[in-house]
Parts: C-alpha cells; structure tokens; sequence
C-alpha cells in the first residue's frame, strides 16, 4: 500500500542501522587495524576482534559514564574508537576514558592469546583512533535511492548522539549532500536525544514542514517509529531482520530494503 503522495512534504531519516550498517562498520574498522599485525603475529583474527568487542562493551557498561552516555545514545563502539568529542565536560570525560579504555582493551585481546608486546598495544591503539568506526559505507542501493528522492521531497536527516561523532560518519558515508537538513541530538541545547520530541521539532523546523505531511524512516521502533507517531508524522519502519513490532507500536508501513521506499511513495 502506498503512501499517498499529495501528503508527504518531506522525508526524515535515521542513521544508524537504517542507511549504514553500525556494527558491520566497526567490525572492518577492527579489522584494517589488526591486518597489519597478522602479518607478523600468529594469532586468531576474529577471536581477538570478538574479544576486543566484548571487552570494551562490558568497560564501558561499568563504567561511571554509561548512565549519561545511555541517554546521550553513545555506543560503546563510539567511546573505543573516538579520540575527540568536543569541548563540553562530558566530551573531556569521554575523550580521557577512551585513552584509558583502548590500551586496556587491547592488551586484555592479545593477552587472551599469549601475547605481551607493550609496542603492539601502542600500534593497535594508534590504528584504532585512525580507523574510528569505520566508514560507515551505506547499505546496498541507499544512495540510489537517496538521490531518486532529493528532487521529489525535502529530506532531513536525525540521528542520536555525538554532534562530532555522527557528523564525522555522515561524511564518511558520502550522503551527507543529499539531505536538506541534518540534526544531530548532540545539537540540541540541552542535548535531546530521540524518542524526545524536541529532536523532531527540531528537523521538521528546519524542513519547514508539519508532522503531518512528513514521513519518518527508521530502524528503532522506540526512538524512530513511536516518537514519530506520537508527533503525527507517518512512519516507514526498517526491518532487514523479520521482527515483530511490540504492543502499541505500530508503523504505518515497513520495507526489508530502503529500495521499497521509491513504490511506496
């Protein structure tokens, strides 16, 4: 079924895991660092990224941070790899628990394996700065269908978190020229992060567009879907996995592949 025409104005979109694959991205980030060290070291590739992952995902759990991160939406991907945030308090405090966090990580991976080298620790630290998060390469068709879009509707982009963090993906990605409008919850004064309305708001201000004629796309059924729906905007779930919405939220329509959005609307 489609959505009619005459009353979208203008499309919003997430980012993460709607146009970019996250944890895909941080695992090829992981990867370009550690290929040069298996070259010269034996040792189990996939084992020390697994590792590395479970390690820093538990750190960044415990940490005293979490709390405010978890509502600034910050992964714990993002606080291993990210070397700058900003010039906030919390951005210092972040930044100085990442320098402290990637040689931890790092040297609990290779010790997991018998490995001791001080050096290697430095070198993988160093590449993991370099690397970031990845690319952050879009989804198979994305930009095709982004850019089919741009000259039928207005389109913004939402996305939680870090302003310099998720701006540095968008870049990253390529996509970046083709929105209209781009709102960073880390934008906001106070940050607000989505399922706040005030994120929305903030998007559709900048669209000059009313909720009602505006379609938001997503993959977060909370903080995409529900929020949205609240607003009144009409709402595209992103569902590459088969999931089942939960009670009392309900998207207007769903689509295994951003390709589907061109029939739909």
């Amino acid at each position: 079924m489609r959505i009619p025409a005459m009353n979208v104005r203008a499309i919003v979109f997430d980012f993460d895991d709607t146009l970019s694959d996250e944890s895909a991205s941080f695992d090829a980030a992981l990867r370009r660092t550690i290929a040069p060290v298996l070259t010269k070291i034996r040792l189990d590739g996939a084992r020390l990224i697994d590792d590395v992952r479970t390690t820093a995902r538990q750190l960044w759990r415990s940490s005293n941070l979490n709390a405010q991160g978890r509502t600034l939406k910050i992964g714990f991907n993002e606080v291993f790899s990210t070397a700058a945030w900003g010039d906030g308090t919390f951005d210092s405090l972040l930044e100085e628990f990442g320098r402290r966090l990637r040689p931890e990580v790092w040297r609990s991976a290779l010790d997991s394996q018998g490995v001791r080298d001080e050096e290697l620790v430095g070198r993988l630290v160093s590449g993991t700065v370099k690397n970031g998060t990845g690319t952050h390469t879009p989804y198979e068709g994305t930009a095709n269908v982004l850019a089919a879009l741009q000259g039928r509707f207005p389109m913004g982009l939402l996305t939680n978190g870090n302003s310099l963090v998720q701006r540095a993906k968008l870049v990253r990605s390529g996509l970046g020229h083709l929105f209209d409008a781009t709102v960073v919850s880390g934008d906001l004064i106070p940050p607000r992060a989505k399922p706040d309305p005030a994120a929305f708001l903030r998007v559709l201000d900048l669209l000059e567009c009313e909720s009602v004629n505006t379609v938001m796309v997503g993959d977060n059924l909370v903080n995409d879907i529900g929020a949205a729906a609240a607003l009144g905007m009409r709402t595209v779930w992103v569902d590459r996995n088969g999931d089942t919405p939960p009670p009392g939220v309900q998207p207007d329509h769903a689509v295994t592949d951003l390709t589907e959005l061109i029939d739909l609307l």
